[in-house]
């Protein structure tokens, strides 16, 4: 996602080499120049931020989804929640990128910040609906229930 944010605020084109750069500019004025599209390090932080809001939620869900089962089903739950956890990072990821390429091939910059966000959260949600289901039946079949 974060590649394909910075891809969308600052497209390919807009880069030059260092060695064409360094035709008409300064390093001082290279360096300077770094600073004049606030919107890439605007757009950074609220990713940033939004994601340890994400985070901590998550973890508090989890917590509370954990401590309101019955003491018999902790154990299910737990790994339910394990194996979502996994199942959504790891398609979400996969997601990701297969959609970051289907919208470079669409339409090149946004499409590929468009399709990254889809694949990763469409990615995400089949990845932790299967996951939690995987993660309940390996501990069924663990514990033998």
């Amino acid at each position: 996602m974060g590649r394909a944010w910075a891809e969308w605020l600052k497209p390919d084109r807009n880069f030059k080499t260092y060695e064409v750069l360094r035709q008409t500019k300064t390093d001082l004025q290279i360096i300077e120049n770094a600073y004049t599209r606030p919107s890439v390090n605007s757009g950074a932080g609220i990713a940033k931020g939004a994601g340890k809001v994400c985070l901590v939620a998550g973890i508090t869900l989890t917590f509370v989804d954990i401590y309101g089962a019955p003491l018999g089903e902790r154990g299910r739950r737990v790994a339910g929640n394990v194996g979502g956890t996994v199942g959504a990072l790891a398609v979400g990821y996969a997601g990701g990128k297969l959609g970051a390429a289907g919208g470079t091939a669409v339409a090149p910059g946004p499409g590929t910040l468009i399709g990254a966000g889809i694949g990763f959260i469409g990615g995400s949600i089949i990845g932790g609906i299967a996951g939690d289901k995987a993660g309940e039946n390996y501990y069924d079949a663990i514990v033998g229930q």
